[in-house]
């Protein structure tokens, strides 16, 4: 079930819990990194990586994890030293540090360029109740089953007279629909968005409407459904979050059980519970391969009791191209070495 969370990255809080047992002798000795900006053989800046923490960089670079608080006075693009991000520069030295002035053109250029946005094809979306069909294709002049743009087609309304000569409809598909087991009662409806049709010219002596395929994103044919028009191509730009929430990937728009970059995928949030366009969530698993394996070859232990004592680990980011009042599609932005399926959950976070 879907709840309201502040996200909290336990392996981070850890890292950065105090040392509170006994001290050894050698932990009094003066280690010349602790008065000096370095080892003379360590670079000005580092990239951040997926799973770096400011703990762990101490401990490469000065030597002493607990000289986090170092690293981080040296950064002040830096605001909470539990995020850090892949892709930032961290500066390692203090004549090496970016004024706050600097950094915050710098950002401010960042911004400017992501506000630009990017578009993204509709592909697919989830409602939590069927959309009203207004008609659909019925024949076509062409002799192919299969339909491509600029071919003429025959649409039959569900209401001729409202239709207008140059109006333009979406094509969505439905591929799914989800009903509760105890009530029967519809939950949500899973479309696939396939292309747009024109409405070319009407006839004096059939109810039919000439209509000429206008755009395709999948394959179209005799008999798939007309619905109100819809952007098929989306101008998203990063918009911050405005809640804490968490909620699972139900669905994808691919076939293929395991999922990258660049592909989409649906959650269980949508604009009723303050998901927008723009935002961005992450998606976690906590998995143990080789147990599920060795679980489902000899059956002596229900691999689920080991995922449940696992850490949540951090698999990827996406960004939500499109939502409904209760669901949302999004993009796979970052994905590393890591595959990424339904089931996982993810996480919205305020102010990200």
């Amino acid at each position: 079930m879907k709840r309201s969370i502040q996200i909290s990255m336990a392996g981070a809080a850890a890292s950065l819990a105090l040392f509170a047992g006994p001290v050894a002798a050698d932990e009094l000795m003066v280690n010349p990194n602790r008065v000096a900006g370095g080892p003379p053989d360590m670079p000005d800046t580092h990239t951040i990586v997926q799973g770096d923490t400011l703990f762990d960089l101490s401990m490469l670079y000065l030597e002493d994890a607990y000289l986090w608080p170092r690293l981080w006075s040296y950064n002040p693009q830096i605001t909470n030293p539990h995020w850090i991000y892949p892709g930032d520069t961290l500066f390692l030295r203090p004549e090496a540090v970016a004024s706050v002035a600097q950094v915050a053109a710098e950002k401010a250029v960042a911004k400017f360029q992501q506000n630009v946005g990017k578009f993204y094809p509709m592909a697919g979306f989830w409602t939590g109740s069927e959309l009203q069909e207004l008609g659909k294709i019925k024949y076509a002049r062409t002799g192919r089953e299969l339909l491509q743009p600029e071919d003429e087609v025959y649409l039959d309304f569900v209401d001729p007279d409202q239709v207008v000569v140059g109006q333009e409809y979406a094509i969505n598909r439905v591929v799914n629909r989800i009903v509760d087991d105890a009530t029967d009662e519809l939950i949500a409806v899973e479309y696939e968005v396939v292309g747009r049709i024109a409405v070319r010219q009407r006839h004096e002596d059939t109810p039919l409407i000439t209509g000429v395929i206008s755009q395709l994103w999948n394959v179209i044919g005799r008999g798939d459904i007309l619905f109100v028009n819809q952007p098929q191509l989306l101008l998203v730009e990063p918009k911050t979050n405005t809640v804490d929430y968490e909620a699972e990937i139900i669905g994808t728009s691919s076939n293929r059980a395991i999922l990258h970059e660049q592909d989409y995928i649906f959650v269980n949030a949508g604009w009723d519970d303050g998901i927008r366009p723009g935002n961005r969530l992450a998606i976690w698993d906590r998995q143990d391969e080789a147990e599920q394996i060795q679980s489902s070859i000899t059956g002596n232990f229900d691999y689920e009791t080991v995922r449940d004592e696992l850490p949540w680990q951090r698999y990827g980011e996406a960004m939500v191209v499109y939502a409904t009042a209760t669901y949302a599609t999004a993009v796979i932005h970052r994905a590393g070495d890591h595959e990424i399926g339904a089931g996982m959950r993810v996480t919205f976070r305020n102010g990200y």
